[in-house]
């Protein structure tokens, strides 16, 4: 048994499907599946019940779900505990990030870091939310890369990397757009030279295709949509990609950070600005009042005189 399979069953405990677990877990579902049947055979205990089209948990699977809570949780723990204790003697940096520094410049900043300290390790990690926030809280990561709004839920220190901005991201079709509900008027307006903005009100009547529900970015554009009193109609969840794909053939329409269309291919689909303020930056975060290694100190500072205020 590994903590994989352990952090596999979990995610499917606390998903809906199979395949929400997968997407989670940025697996297969076809992985998933084959490891926790191989799980199920080591343990010699059938953990979920696949005698009807939907699989259950049996009796034993919610008692050793709970015994995986704490081994995670304990595996963190331990994590953290020897973080201090990493590589003494030398100069050490575990940053996590967010998948996201292509499209914010950020690479080549970075490998520029390590080039100017080079008597410094910079360990890089990139991660999806679900891993990125409790290594942070766990001290997994010294410093991690996130959205703004991820730093104010975490209530860390953070500062400015690189502005962004959601937009609403439509069929580059009039006539897909009416299919998906929009009026004729306002087809006219959205494909007009210079567009109006649109509201959160008009976009929660269509169908709303959002990223994937661990993302900050659905958290994000759930508070948007609750502050401005829209119940959104959303239909599917998905990655980048995919999102662009479906709203290009009229599936639905999205929001989406406009860096994204820096990294990937859009053709067919175009931008909408938002009445909105939908600003949601990327940032540096380190936890507040908490001791500063010189290690942290060179990368804050490096990222401070680079980053325009």
């Amino acid at each position: 048994m590994t903590f994989d399979q352990i952090r596999y069953f979990i995610a499917v405990m606390e998903s809906n499907t199979f395949f929400e677990a997968a997407e989670k877990l940025h697996i297969t579902q076809s992985t998933l599946s084959k490891q926790i049947m191989k799980l199920e055979k080591e343990l010699e205990v059938r953990l979920l019940d696949r005698s009807r089209r939907r699989a259950s948990v049996t009796e034993a699977g919610k008692l050793f779900y709970q015994d995986c809570l704490r081994l995670s949780d304990g595996y963190e723990n331990m994590l953290g505990h020897l973080a201090p204790y990493r590589h003494r003697g030398e100069q050490v940096l575990c940053l996590g990030t967010l998948p996201v520094l292509p499209q914010y410049h950020l690479t080549s900043k970075l490998r520029e870091f390590s080039e100017r300290y080079p008597e410094l390790r910079l360990i890089l990690e990139e991660v999806e939310e679900p891993e990125l926030l409790p290594g942070f809280l766990s001290g997994k990561y010294d410093i991690i890369i996130s959205r703004k709004n991820v730093a104010e839920e975490l209530n860390a220190a953070f500062f400015s990397l690189a502005d962004d901005r959601l937009f609403a991201v439509v069929p580059d079709s009039e006539a897909l757009c009416r299919k998906l509900g929009f009026s004729p008027e306002l087809c006219r307006e959205l494909f007009s030279p210079c567009p109006s903005p649109l509201s959160l009100e008009r976009l929660g009547r269509v169908p709303l295709i959002l990223m994937n529900r661990y993302t900050s970015i659905f958290q994000f554009c759930i508070r948007l949509f609750q502050s401005s009193a829209t119940c959104p109609n959303i239909v599917r969840t998905g990655r980048v990609e995919s999102i662009i794909s479906a709203v290009s053939i009229g599936e639905g329409v999205s929001l989406l950070p406009g860096s994204n269309f820096e990294i990937f291919h859009h053709e067919n689909v175009r931008l909408i600005p938002l009445k909105e303020n939908t600003d949601i930056p990327i940032v540096m975060c380190m936890k507040k009042g908490g001791p500063t290694s010189p290690a942290q100190k060179k990368l804050i500072d490096f990222f401070q005189k680079m980053t325009p205020s």
